[in-house]
């Protein structure tokens, strides 16, 4: 048996059966969905701090672009849903699996809150706290 492969049956060992069948697939949508949260939403804080001079269409242009490279560099892993709306039309329409829907769910909402965990953090200085609101926004 190969390196690679005792490599393989370990990681695959180790995982909930949750995963076990579709741990690539996951990771893969976990990844892009991190990415893609992190450079949308810095579009828009980055919009939002230099007085819109992205613009709309800058922001536009960055999801666009960001979608483009991980649909090129991860959908042939997992079909690049990154956003679990398109994994629930995928799964009602037949093309992806049940045993696959909540995997690719929860690693989409798991890359889509560390990517917003790591930007508020990384942006601390510039958002406040509303106590009617209940949640962090950027200042006006």
């Amino acid at each position: 048996m190969s390196g690679a492969n005792v490599l393989s049956k370990r990681i695959y060992s180790g995982l909930p059966k949750l995963l076990a069948h579709c741990w690539r697939e996951a990771l893969a949508e976990a990844i892009g969905t991190f990415i893609l949260v992190f450079a949308g939403t810095g579009a828009v804080m980055v919009n939002s701090i230099s007085q819109n001079a992205l613009t709309h269409l800058g922001i536009s242009c960055v999801f666009g672009a960001v979608v483009a490279a991980l649909i090129y560099a991860l959908g042939h892993l997992s079909g690049a849903h990154f956003n679990p709306a398109v994994t629930l039309a995928f799964w009602t329409s037949g093309f992806l699996p049940k045993r696959r829907l909540l995997p690719y769910i929860l690693a989409q909402l798991g890359g889509a809150i560390a990517a917003s965990v790591l930007l508020e953090n990384s942006c601390i200085n510039i958002f406040w706290y509303d106590e009617g609101l209940f949640f962090f926004t950027l200042e006006k």
